[in-house]
């Protein structure tokens, strides 16, 4: 996915989670398609909410560029646009706040 269709797709998220991801109950049944970083992150935050979620994906957890590759998180040079290089150093605050709430060492 290049940077724009992943900046369209978070433009999309953040609409939807606004408006409607507060009505999640324990009674929701969704499905995740993808259990790279960014579907076991939702589908994370979204069983934290009361929903059920199922996680689907063709190869075991993390096996494409989730887990080969740190470099979306990595914010140790400044990269170009600046907001790619603001998108990094958050995803790391992210990161190191999950890493605390799961008890990750």
């Amino acid at each position: 996915m290049n940077r724009r269709s992943f900046s369209k797709f978070l433009t999309l998220l953040a609409i939807f989670s606004s408006k409607s991801l507060g009505n999640i109950s324990n009674r929701d049944k969704i499905i995740i398609i993808g259990a790279g970083i960014i579907g076991t992150t939702i589908a994370y935050e979204l069983s934290k909410m009361g929903a059920e979620v199922t996680l689907i994906d063709k190869e075991s957890p993390a096996s494409g560029a989730s887990g080969s590759s740190f470099s979306w998180i990595n914010a140790t040079y400044p990269k170009k646009p600046y907001s790619y290089n603001l998108l990094s150093q958050l995803g790391i605050d992210v990161y190191k706040n999950l890493e605390k709430e799961i008890n990750l060492n």
